[in-house]
């Protein structure tokens, strides 16, 4: 079912065991940080810019050969490659330990964005 704009997704994502993002393009997808807040498992295509810089931090490359990615806050996949992302919801739903690690995690990367530490950031970078 498709519920439309929802004021309040806390409803529907509390009651998630996990979070698929299948998007072919994005900004800054907030949705992502509304998923790992509610301590979340996401699974999310790595589309041009947003998923990456949130679930794999680290990473400051694509990879072009694989097709899904394990990264440190989620798993990424092709865009467009359906049975990628059909291979990913499977092992997120197999793997219980992957599943549990990445709900522990969650919390902890949602807080990375957490206004008292944007504001932070946005101070340094105005003050250097």
């Amino acid at each position: 079912k498709l519920f439309g704009r929802q004021k309040n997704p806390y409803k529907f994502l509390s009651r998630a065991d996990c979070f698929v993002f299948s998007s072919n393009h994005e900004g800054f997808p907030n949705v992502l940080l509304e998923a790992l807040s509610c301590e979340l498992p996401i699974i999310s295509t790595d589309c041009q810019s947003g998923p990456r810089e949130i679930l794999a931090p680290k990473s400051d490359f694509r990879k072009k050969s694989d097709d899904i990615e394990i990264s440190e806050y989620g798993i990424l996949t092709k865009v467009n490659d359906i049975k990628a992302m059909q291979k990913a919801m499977q092992m997120i739903y197999k793997d219980r330990d992957l599943r549990d690690d990445y709900k522990k995690k969650a919390i902890i990367r949602a807080k990375d964005f957490d206004t008292d530490v944007i504001l932070k950031e946005w101070e340094r970078i105005i003050n250097a």
